[in-house]
């Protein structure tokens, strides 16, 4: 785990140094760190890592395959004090990488994502 961390954080700071741009709906900011991954009601939990984070979603990075549309949970330090567990639906793919939409976030879940993303800094790479 550890290992693949550390490869994460070497990959995210190579592309968040690259020339590229791309517009967004939603400004991306640098999440690097342990994440785990929920199926369903009571399974084992998948371990990954977070790459970057936004209002709108996160991405993160797990060997296990996930499908397109389906509905899991999430659970992340979005701060070193605050741990969320968010339900959130896999968007798209990229080899290992998944981009995740939150969804059926409480106000006080979407406050806290946008007062940490205000002291993340921006993500400025382009697509994996």
């Amino acid at each position: 785990m550890e290992a693949l961390l550390r490869e994460c954080r070497y990959t995210i700071l190579a592309v968040a140094t690259s020339q590229y741009l791309v517009q967004r709906q939603h400004t991306r900011y640098l999440l690097p760190g342990p994440i785990m991954l929920y199926r369903g009601q009571g399974g084992p939990g998948v371990p990954g890592v977070s790459m970057e984070v936004s209002t709108a979603g996160l991405s993160a990075v797990f060997t296990e395959d996930l499908c397109i549309g389906e509905r899991v949970s999430l659970l992340f330090d979005l701060t070193p004090k605050r741990r969320l567990e968010v339900t959130a639906v896999v968007r798209n793919k990229t080899q290992y990488r998944y981009g995740f939409e939150f969804t059926q976030l409480s106000g006080d879940e979407q406050d806290a994502i946008q007062a940490a993303c205000a002291t993340l800094p921006v993500y400025v790479g382009g697509q994996y």
